[in-house]
């Protein structure tokens, strides 16, 4: 009986372990979404160079600011799209 009462015991703290990180880490995951505010714009890009043009616009490469990373970018001409339907 008293191993049994041990192992209850033994489980139910790694339960509440698990809880309790699992709690901090949707904590963090809120945190970070709200400092981000999701939106990202033009201004959150250097240039660095442009990749290709073509008839509907132009793929430049960039690098995100705050991560280094870097990315293709695609710039449309909305006008000539609509007028091509």
């Amino acid at each position: 009986m008293e191993i049994d009462q041990t192992n209850d015991q033994a489980s139910q703290e790694q339960a509440n372990q698990e809880q309790a990180m699992m709690q901090e880490y949707n904590d963090l995951v809120v945190e970070k979404q709200n400092e981000k505010s999701g939106n990202v714009t033009k201004n959150d890009f250097e240039m660095i160079s442009i990749i290709g043009k073509g008839s509907y616009g132009k793929v430049s490469l960039v690098k995100k600011k705050d991560t280094g990373q870097l990315y293709a970018l695609k710039v449309l001409k909305k006008s000539e799209i609509v007028r091509r339907n």
